[in-house]
């Protein structure tokens, strides 16, 4: 009898679990059939034709008609609401044997900021920051600046506050204008 019950008590639960499982499941059915009867600009991925061939590691809206895009150094993006167009290259404060970017974040469309990292014949590899004034991309990295690990990620809490963090561990902070190793 208690071997039955405990039985008849799993199976319910099991019922529950099921029917939350099939309810969910339904629902996502629903909202994909009501996607697919929607204009289908607004709802399908399909592929667009980039203006680089080289890769693109991070992706940047500002909104659905202003969207940055980079890569390798000869891969910075943008599109205008109809076109994607290739960026000028950002000049860089040194002679790299290859760079890329690995992550954007934009305040508004006059500026933004861009992380990755170069590799120069005398010290390896050396992280990048460059920044987007509204016209150009710039190489805004700090000098004297020996990180020796790609900068990864970046992020502004605020128009005049920012982070960056490389894969070393460091974090370097953007106030007052200036960027510095943050202790």
């Amino acid at each position: 009898m208690y071997m039955s019950i405990n039985i008849f008590i799993d199976n319910l639960s099991f019922r529950r679990i099921l029917k939350k499982v099939f309810l969910n499941i339904l629902i996502l059915i629903i909202i994909n059939i009501i996607s697919c009867d929607s204009d289908e600009s607004e709802s399908l991925w399909y592929i667009v034709d980039s203006p680089v061939d080289n890769a693109l590691y991070t992706i940047y809206a500002l909104d659905r008609d202003e969207i940055f895009a980079a890569g390798y150094i000869e891969s910075f993006v943008r599109y205008d609401g109809k076109e994607w167009y290739k960026l000028e290259t950002p000049d860089l404060k040194y002679e790299y044997r290859g760079a890329l970017f690995y992550d954007m974040f934009f305040i508004n469309e006059k500026d933004g900021w861009s992380v990755g990292w170069g590799i120069l014949e005398s010290i390896g590899v050396r992280g990048i920051i460059a920044h987007w004034d509204g016209e150009r991309w710039e190489d805004v990295t700090p000098e004297p600046y020996e990180e020796v690990y790609p900068l990864m990620c970046v992020f502004f809490p605020t128009p005049d506050e920012g982070w960056a963090g490389s894969e070393g561990g460091r974090l370097y902070h953007y106030i007052d204008g200036e960027w510095s190793l943050y202790h």
